[in-house]
């Protein structure tokens, strides 16, 4: 397993892959219930769930159903720190997590507080709801298991080091729920989902910032090593190692066993998970934090100076590029006509995928630090105030 070398070491240190930085909130406004008690879809909005970051194990950001053009605020809840995670949405209720270091679980029709459950440190990336089981990182280095209906703790693993990416699964052969999670002691974690007990590590050669993304029997994610990794689900076998030539410090997206990730040097890559083979790399000027979405014939990603790019799913090539009013760490969801993404100027954004023109944007007033989730007819998405967002469509949509 290799190792960053000093010189990567020193970029890494520079530009973010250093150790990460490690009140009761309440509900605002009442709103129309857009989902039935146990998630069966309404007239006024698509039912499917997104119970893991980017919707799901393949971290694709595809949306079941039709985003909104327009935008206008349902309802907020106010939490005690900067919510910088995705939520995730589980029958009728949001999961998200805030930097007061507590994981909340909101009624997706009102925005009401369900219960709030204290973690040993900020959370920062996104929780998965697997059976009923709410899974969370935490900066304080843990892996907590918590009930989706009750709130109350089932077990915690300690890791060795910031759980700073969001929460993936899978199951076994046997039907046991598996639980991934990436951290700062640069290993990637598969625990038991009814323990919490280590099923295996896997050590990569840097800190891990994002979310592992599955890809049929394979795990996939990136590392400050520079390197996309590839394991087996099974047992933490390592498949394959592609270099990329710089830090990766978001997520990537498997479909169809191809992988699509950026990195820290402007780098785009369509890998292929069972070869390792680099299908093709487009060669950007910003680093790409945000995950890519991908849709039928788009993968879709965000830069940290403003840009937002339509690469064509095949070959790489541009279709299109949108300007931002500033850096999109929000990675960005399509429903393969629109993708909405939030972004550092307080606004989030609805851009067409047909030629990349704007469609429509809303102006939060903060930095929409989380990447927005999406079901049941509403968008949710976390901001630099604390404040948790659910959007639905304006009148004359």
């Amino acid at each position: 397993m290799a190792a960053a070398s000093a010189a990567l070491g020193a970029v890494v240190g520079m530009a973010g892959c250093d150790r990460g930085q490690e009140g009761s909130g309440g509900g605002q406004g009442q709103a129309e219930d857009f989902r039935q008690r146990d998630g069966s879809a309404r007239e006024d909005g698509e039912a499917a769930d997104w119970p893991v970051f980017h919707g799901d194990q393949g971290l694709r950001g595809r949306v079941a159903g039709r985003l909104p053009e327009r935008l206008r605020v349902v309802w907020q809840f106010r939490t005690g720190g900067p919510v910088k995670g995705s939520a995730v949405i589980a029958g009728s209720r949001v999961y998200v997590g805030s930097g007061d270091k507590k994981l909340y679980a909101l009624e997706l029709g009102s925005g009401q507080e369900a219960w709030q459950f204290a973690t040993g440190g900020e959370i920062a990336g996104s929780p998965c709801v697997v059976d009923g089981v709410v899974y969370v990182g935490s900066g304080d280095g843990s892996v907590c298991a918590v009930g989706a209906e009750d709130g109350r703790g089932k077990w915690r693993h300690a890791t060795g080091g910031q759980v700073a990416g969001g929460v993936n699964w899978w199951r076994d052969e046997k039907g046991k729920v598996r639980v991934l999670a990436g951290s700062y002691d640069s290993k990637l974690h598969c625990l038991d989902g009814a323990t919490g007990e280590a099923a295996w590590t896997y050590e990569a050669g840097g800190y891990i910032n994002g979310t592992a993304a599955m890809a049929g029997a394979w795990v996939v994610f990136g590392s400050c090593d520079a390197a996309v990794h590839v394991l087996r689900a099974a047992d933490g076998g390592e498949l394959q190692q592609v270099e990329t030539g710089a830090y990766i410090p978001g997520s990537p997206a498997a479909e169809g066993g191809r992988v699509f990730v950026g990195n820290y040097e402007g780098a785009v890559l369509c890998v292929e998970a069972g070869s390792g083979a680099v299908q093709w790399r487009y060669e950007g000027k910003e680093p790409f934090f945000a995950t890519p979405a991908v849709s039928d014939d788009l993968v879709i990603v965000a830069g940290k100076e403003q840009g937002v790019y339509g690469l064509e799913k095949e070959t790489g090539r541009v279709r299109w590029t949108f300007r931002a009013g500033g850096a999109v760490e929000s990675s960005p969801i399509t429903d393969g006509e629109k993708v909405l993404f939030g972004c550092e100027d307080g606004r989030v954004y609805v851009v067409r995928c047909a030629d990349g023109a704007e469609a429509s944007r809303w102006e939060l007033g903060t930095a929409a630090t989380g990447s927005p989730a999406a079901s049941g007819g509403l968008v949710i998405v976390g901001g630099e105030d604390g404040v948790v967002y659910a959007l639905g469509a304006a009148k004359g949509n």
